[in-house]
């Protein structure tokens, strides 16, 4: 269900992102209201459903909502956790019995239940209210195949659709997104003379032409996703009104005759034969809502001039739209969230992409109360897999979060909550609460206790070619129950001596003087671990260093 969990926070942001445009548009609408043409001011709808359908936005330096990280690798990374076993002794255990982060959200499933439902209510309509049509449908007159024939001629279809007359259509329509019908009333035109008729016949076929079927049943499924929203179902609503207008005028534009004392005539005498509007979705009518027509029947008295620069505003109000309202902003570094001092020596280029990633990466909402550390860290982790989707080409091939414990560790509880908090500080949070510190490794974050005597280091001086090479070479998985350490560095070269397909590139030796070669490891299991990382834990679990030399890396004590 991780499915819903990201849906729903796209459908927030980016309802947020569509109720800012939509109240953009109303006020561009507002201002340019003396002059802009009807086509534009439809047009100027079509950022407000880019924004609102898509999944993935562009990142530009500026935009109207600061961009999110989205998104989640599949990629199995090393993450051990800490967990309690017999004997009260720390021990390593692997992502695969990580617990599922996902739970119950009602919101979630409120959403789905009135998407799922507005969707399927509008498809039951329409199939109602298509087969009543058909069951009373009566033939159609030669006069009226005619009519249509020259009017899909002079709107200039590639084919005409097939014509429906029926005694349970009130008023014409078109309907079909992929085999168009037009729907005349039975008796159409009835009290309408011959040229009023065509025009309302060119009326339904410019519908036709200007795909606005297409338009329509997308912009009923984006309705439906944002149902809760009420800014999105005034501006469609609005939409479909500055739709009707937009035809009309392409109907009138289409002769030079001036033809706007019959059309609106045309659309009163319709309007007077007709019962109420029911509005229907899939069905594209010459009446939105009675309201609009007193502001139809203005527009087609009193036109408004086109010109050239009018064209040029739409424009650039259509680019302003969709460049500010269909893009994201691109992090530029680090913002509010204070930094605190991490022990990550001479950072190289994984390190510096690491850092900016925690940065980068903000969590839309945490809550954790009185939540166990092995949750905390489940959580840092997936929030992790985001950031190495954003830093995919400067950051190692594996990312891991991994706490390193010494015995007799007992985890904190942890407990806070905030919206819009940085992967870095809820990382900071975490270690705040446990004791611990965090280290910005080359591949990946280290919780460490803050006592250096607490923990033995590999030394820094180490010969950094040794080093690379352990790094380089990735075990896919080690499980070690009840094993001695000679045994699990012994798995370890047999692992370098496979990936080296030859003459291994290093040794891994014990220092027989100094280290117990026998002394028993706790149960430890990796997946997808580098062999400087296992290293790094045997060490560890041993209270012994790591020295490196002439390809030999030794396990030894001061």
């Amino acid at each position: 269900m991780k499915w819903l969990e990201d849906l729903s926070e796209w459908l927030v942001a980016t309802s947020v992102r569509g109720t800012l445009v939509a109240l953009a548009i109303f006020g561009m609408q507002w201002l340019l209201r003396r002059g802009l043409p009807a086509a534009w001011r439809h047009a100027l709808w079509l950022p407000l459903m880019l924004v609102l359908a898509l999944p993935v936005l562009p990142k530009v330096p500026f935009g109207v909502l600061p961009g999110e990280v989205q998104g989640m690798t599949g990629r199995e990374v090393a993450t051990p956790l800490v967990e309690k076993v017999a004997g009260a002794e720390v021990v390593f255990t692997p992502e695969t019995k990580m617990k599922s982060n996902w739970q119950w959200n009602p919101l979630a499933m409120i959403w789905l239940g009135g998407c799922g439902g507005l969707l399927g209510f509008s498809i039951l309509a329409h199939r109602r209210v298509l087969g009543r049509m058909r069951a009373a449908k009566v033939p159609t007159c030669e006069s009226l195949s005619r009519w249509v024939d020259e009017a899909v001629k002079e709107v200039g279809l590639a084919k005409a659709p097939e014509v429906m007359v029926s005694r349970g259509v009130e008023s014409p329509a078109v309907t079909g997104v992929f085999r168009p019908v037009l729907l005349l009333p039975a008796g159409f035109p009835g009290s309408l003379g011959e040229g009023q008729a065509r025009l309302i016949l060119l009326h339904e076929l410019m519908h036709l032409k200007r795909f606005d079927l297409p338009l329509n049943a997308l912009s009923w499924v984006i309705q439906a996703m944002h149902w809760f929203n009420p800014v999105v179902w005034l501006a469609f609503s609005r939409m479909r009104v500055d739709r009707e207008a937009a035809c009309d005028a392409q109907v009138l534009a289409l002769s030079g005759d001036d033809r706007r004392s019959d059309y609106g005539h045309a659309l009163l005498t319709l309007h007077a034969s007709m019962g109420p509007v029911r509005r229907c979705p899939g069905l594209v009518g010459i009446f939105e809502s009675r309201s609009a027509l007193k502001e139809r029947i203005r527009e087609i008295a009193c036109p408004r001039r086109s010109h050239p620069a009018w064209a040029a505003v739409g424009v650039t109000c259509m680019g302003c739209l969709t460049l500010l309202g269909a893009t994201q902003t691109r992090e530029r570094g680090p913002r509010d969230t204070p930094r605190t001092p991490m022990a990550v020596g001479e950072l190289d280029p994984s390190q510096v992409a690491l850092e900016k990633c925690l940065d980068a990466v903000i969590l839309p909402e945490l809550h954790w109360k009185d939540c166990a550390l092995e949750e905390a860290v489940d959580d840092l982790r997936t929030a992790l897999r985001k950031a190495a989707e954003i830093a995919k080409a400067e950051l190692p091939k594996e990312v891991s979060l991994m706490i390193r414990a010494p015995r007799g560790f007992q985890p904190k509880r942890v407990t806070f909550e905030s919206d819009r908090v940085s992967l870095r500080k809820a990382l900071e949070v975490v270690a705040e609460s446990n004791g611990l510190r965090i280290e910005v490794g080359d591949t990946g974050i280290v919780l460490s206790p803050r006592e250096a005597e607490s923990m033995p280091k590999a030394p820094r001086t180490a010969d950094a070619e040794m080093i690379s090479a352990a790094k380089a070479i990735v075990v896919p998985e080690i499980e070690l129950v009840g094993a001695a350490l000679v045994e699990a560095v012994n798995q370890l070269n047999q692992q370098v001596r496979e990936a080296s397909a030859g003459e291994p590139a290093f040794v891994i030796r014990i220092d027989p003087q100094k280290v117990d070669e026998h002394q028993m490891l706790p149960e430890l299991r990796f997946r997808k671990i580098s062999v400087l990382e296992a290293l790094k834990y045997y060490a560890d679990a041993t209270q012994t260093l790591l020295t490196a030399g002439e390809k030999e890396i030794w396990i030894t004590r001061h």
